[in-house]
């Protein structure tokens, strides 16, 4: 009888080791792995470098606030810790903490897929990574930078700043905000059917495109009705669905250069 073995990598980074970063490896790097990061307190910044690991740096925010206190100084205390585990070239990341929070930093090889969550006190960034990424960030921004693949981001409260330099063909995208702004910037040869609604906001592109606007009545339980209108836009003859919505903000689609 042959037995199998799964081979797990689990670590913590704790708040007095925050500041020696911590290499964690992918079971199989021949192929791009996940990285999952899901926090309630802190930021996300995830840049994509050359290599096959992927580099952890985890800044504890209680050493941002003051260190003294009536004449004592801090030396412990107000930490969180990161947890970190490997299984099936998936990465996971989180923390136990539901106060203080980290700022959290990663070096990824290029390809990679991401999948980042935070709750509160920060801004997700991605820099110059290629893959699946699906960003939530509940109270606070989302910037992509130099991306590349698929994306899918949300912010409940903040805005949502993205740059695809590619993407991948016939996969659908979605950009949403509650309160804040979409401004995406697309490569010059998107093919894609845009799905926009800006309730308490405009819209504007530099593509040219087809445009129509389709109106949606419902009825809720009360028997009322509501009417919806949603633009939607033709751009390159038109593709997968990309879908770009806030209630309370503009939005921009961008041709880039």
């Amino acid at each position: 009888m042959k037995s199998f073995a799964v081979i797990t990598l689990a670590a913590t980074l704790t708040a007095a080791a925050a500041a020696q970063p911590m290499t964690l490896a992918f079971s199989d790097p021949s192929r791009p792995g996940t990285v999952r990061v899901e926090l309630t307190q802190g930021s996300i910044h995830v840049t994509g470098a050359a290599g096959n690991n992927v580099i952890l740096d985890g800044k504890n925010r209680s050493s941002r606030q003051r260190e003294e206190s009536g004449g004592m100084r801090r030396i412990g205390g107000g930490g969180a810790n990161l947890n970190a585990r490997e299984e099936g070239n998936v990465i996971r990341i989180d923390s136990d903490s539901w106060s203080g929070g980290q700022d959290v930093s990663l070096q990824v090889p290029f390809k990679t897929s991401l999948v980042l969550k935070t709750v509160n006190g920060g801004t997700v960034r991605v820099e110059n990574v290629e893959g699946e990424i699906e960003v939530q960030n509940v109270n606070g921004s989302i910037r992509l930078v130099d991306v590349a693949g698929t994306v899918v981001a949300n912010s409940s409260n903040g805005k949502v700043e993205v740059t695809l330099s590619k993407v991948t063909p016939g996969k659908p995208m979605a950009f949403t905000s509650l309160n804040g702004t979409i401004d995406v910037t697309f490569p010059p040869d998107l093919k894609a059917t845009m799905r926009m609604r800006a309730d308490n906001g405009d819209i504007f592109t530099d593509f040219e495109a087809v445009v129509k606007t389709e109106q949606t009545n419902t009825q809720n339980g009360k028997g009322r009705w509501r009417s919806e209108s949603t633009t939607v836009a033709q751009v390159g003859g038109g593709g997968p669905e990309i879908r770009l919505q806030t209630m309370n903000g503009r939005i921009y689609i961008r041709k880039g250069k």
